[in-house]
């Protein structure tokens, strides 16, 4: 179950890395969703950091 959910997110990561280097056409509505997810994963990620 873990592994699954592992791999769905490294999907996901490579697209928004593809996304953001420019290998995919998105609309703009992909685009924001995008960019709202990316702040998600980094606050997130800021949490894991800080412990707060």
């Amino acid at each position: 179950m873990e592994s699954a959910k592992m791999d769905e997110t490294e999907k996901y990561q490579q697209r928004l890395e593809a996304i953001a280097a420019g290998k995919i056409e998105v609309t703009q509505k992909e685009k924001l969703s995008v960019h709202q997810s990316v702040q998600v994963q980094t606050l997130s990620r800021h949490h894991e950091i800080c412990g707060s």
